[in-house]
Formats: C-alpha cells, structure tokens, sequence
C-alpha cells in the first residue's frame, strides 16, 4: 500500500511479463527481513490461489538468489594471482556487499483459462524496502531453461537499477487520534 508497482515488457517476449514491487520493510535484521517477507511473499500467493486467481500452484524451488552473477575467478573461488590468503579476504569483501535475495520458482495455471505458467519470484532487502520482482510466462511459449536465463537476467539488470530516493523517519513518528474522534 506504501509502495511502488511497475509491469515491464521484453521486445521479442510476448509470453513474458514483469512485475516489480517497492515497498518499505523498515530497519530490520537482514536475515529477520528476509524471513518475514518470504513468509509474507508464500502467504500472497497462497491467499492469491484460494481466491481464485491461481490453480495447481507447486513449488519448484526456493533457494538464495545472489544478485550478482559470480564471473571472476575470485568469485568463484579460483585464483587470479596466487595470494590464496589475500584472495580469499578480497572474496568475503566482495561478498559482503553484494545483496543476495531468494528466487522461488513456482509453475502454476494461471486462471480463468486455466493456462499453465511458469512463475518466479524473487524479493531482496535493500535500503529498507522489499524489492519484489514476479517474471511470468506461459509454459508452452518458453521453456524452462530459457525462462530461467531471461527471468535471472532481468532480475539482475532492473534490481540494482531502482534506487528508492526517500527513506524518511515516518517510523519515528507519533500519530495521535483523539479518543473522541469519530471514527
């Protein structure tokens, strides 16, 4: 309700749509966050199903998604010069500052024509807001493993793109509302 929602469309990828989400989560404990806006993110999709406009929701997968695709032999746990010791500092440096979410791969039939979808989620904590992205498309226009490759791939480009300019001390505040106050 507090948030920012946004569709885009890929040229080329009809079958495709993608659905980004922004809304504040507030100072939590990273982990804490993740916690509770994944329970939250389930509970959306399973409320999502009972009223209808899902059916056959299964969960392929639900993993740590890092935001970031590791290519340098340091981030995957190679050697770029021989300084074990110094690379290895320099690995858990780089890993400390890139956000790392969770991807929840779901295949579900999207109603009321009952077609069968594949469906990823994906939410990351970052500058005290949840960032929520659902990549969606029908199953018999795209396979899973391309799916995947274009659904990681534009998580990847649009999450560290959308900056949230104001995170103000709302939570600080008091709102008092006299008891006489109608309702």
């Amino acid at each position: 309700a507090s948030g920012a929602g946004f569709r885009y469309a890929l040229g080329g990828h009809r079958e495709s749509r993608i659905d980004v989400f922004v809304y504040p989560a507030g100072a939590e404990d990273r982990a804490q966050a993740m916690e509770q806006g994944m329970a939250e993110f389930k509970a959306g999709i399973h409320d999502a199903e009972k009223a209808g406009y899902y059916s056959d929701v299964r969960t392929v997968d639900d993993a740590d998604f890092p935001l970031h695709a590791s290519t340098s032999p340091v981030d995957k746990g190679g050697s770029a010069t021989g300084d074990a010791e110094g690379e290895r500092a320099l690995r858990g440096l780089v890993e400390s500052t890139k956000p790392v979410g969770r991807r929840l791969r779901m295949q579900l039939d999207m109603q009321p024509l009952g077609i069968p979808m594949h469906s990823y989620g994906y939410l990351f904590y970052k500058q005290l807001y949840f960032f929520k992205v659902r990549v969606s498309a029908a199953r018999e226009r795209i396979d899973e493993a391309s799916f995947m490759a274009l659904a990681d791939d534009a998580v990847r480009t649009l999450v560290p793109a959308i900056e949230v300019a104001n995170v103000g001390g709302c939570m600080d505040n008091t709102i008092e509302v006299p008891t006489e106050a109608d309702p």
